[in-house]
């Protein structure tokens, strides 16, 4: 648990205190408020509704996540504190689930930071609070599924250009939509986000993006156990 806590620390000062990270807790905010407000014109609106403000978190997720992902292993490459890690006495598990965990409370802290719009926009008319708060925990969940995808394309591909283009072009079409095909769709992000945005908390969706993060998690940890140790 020690190992775990000192790794974890490092790697999310690591992340916080970097430009990356610095950039992100700011733009987050201010992209979904000035995108809402100003170009889908909510005040001008009849009808006082979150829903299209939640529909842009697929975007922010796309946009953000393969970018903070992604950082940390930039790190390891500028100050070869990647090969220092394997040589360590820290597990596979370790060293991923403390990166995952550092990578994931700065997401909800950038989570947190883009919520003080629509929570400032409660009292002025009657939003439904259990969408909402079901809307936020349905992000949470598509969220680790999302950095867990990220990681595992990250320790496949060593290329910083190319881990990226694959992470968020592997976000993007998992966060499209694809009606029709039922079995198809059934794979991808966005139609286990359907239920949360309609207020239901389904076991099934939620089972789905524990599963995705585990599976990808666990396969980071197999690649990082085969390089290791060739």
């Amino acid at each position: 648990m020690h190992r775990f806590s000192v790794l974890f620390k490092k790697e999310f000062r690591q992340l916080f205190l970097s430009f990356p990270g610095f950039i992100s807790l700011t733009f987050s905010p201010l992209f979904l408020s000035i995108f809402f407000i100003v170009f889908m014109g909510f005040f001008s609106g009849r009808e006082a509704d979150l829903s299209m403000y939640f529909g842009l978190y697929p975007t922010l997720l796309i946009m953000i996540i393969p970018i903070i992902t992604l950082k940390l292993f930039v790190d390891d490459n500028r100050y070869n504190t990647g090969e220092v890690l394997l040589t360590l006495p820290f597990s596979e598990n370790i060293l991923v689930f403390a990166r995952f965990c550092a990578i994931y409370l700065f997401f909800t802290i950038l989570i947190l930071g883009t919520m003080i719009l629509p929570l400032s926009l409660i009292p002025l008319g009657n939003f439904d609070k259990g969408i909402f708060l079901s809307n936020v925990i349905g992000i949470f969940f598509s969220g680790s599924a999302s950095i867990s995808l990220c990681y595992f394309l990250t320790v496949l591909v060593s290329g910083s250009i190319v881990s990226w283009f694959l992470s968020a072009t592997a976000l993007f079409f998992l966060y499209g939509s694809y009606g029709g095909q039922r079995l198809i769709s059934s794979f991808f992000f966005s139609s286990h986000l359907e239920s949360f945005s309609r207020g239901l908390l389904n076991s099934g969706d939620i089972l789905y993006f524990i599963l995705i993060t585990a599976i990808f998690l666990y396969s980071s940890t197999r690649l990082i156990f085969m390089r290791r140790w060739n």
